[in-house]
């Protein structure tokens, strides 16, 4: 990962600073919801958002993000183990932005009047021929 001169490493910089806007009891909630039911490869609530993040921010095959976890000491874990970190998560990270919302004041006027959906927007290519 890239040094800054001071020594300092700007992606933990970064995730440091986000951190400070995450709600309070995210980190429960990962057990509540089941995004976490033991903990093996993923060490705590912390790594496995970081996890959900860099996949979804950078737009990695789920081999790439297990590559970059193992790379980075997160964890050490295939790309079968990511899918299935994935896909127990959607409620734990419904509740980090129902929350943030209600911190922010909006979060009834948001459930009543709006309904927040993630898409993919990936493409496959067609070869043509």
């Amino acid at each position: 990962m890239p040094k800054t001169s001071a020594g300092s490493n700007p992606l933990e910089d970064q995730w440091a600073i986000l951190r400070n806007f995450l709600p309070p009891g995210w980190q429960d909630a990962a057990w509540t919801t089941g995004a976490i039911t033991r903990l093996r490869a993923i060490q705590s609530a912390a790594d496995l958002l970081r996890l959900i993040l860099v996949y979804g921010w950078n737009d990695w095959s789920l081999r790439t993000t297990a590559a970059w976890a193992k790379r980075t000491g997160l964890a050490d874990m295939s790309d079968v183990a990511v899918l299935n970190r994935l896909r127990h998560a959607p409620a734990w990270l419904g509740s980090i932005l129902a929350a943030w919302f209600r911190a922010q004041g909006i979060g009834t006027t948001v459930k009543s009047r709006f309904r927040l959906v993630l898409t993919d927007g990936s493409t496959i290519p067609m070869l043509s021929g």
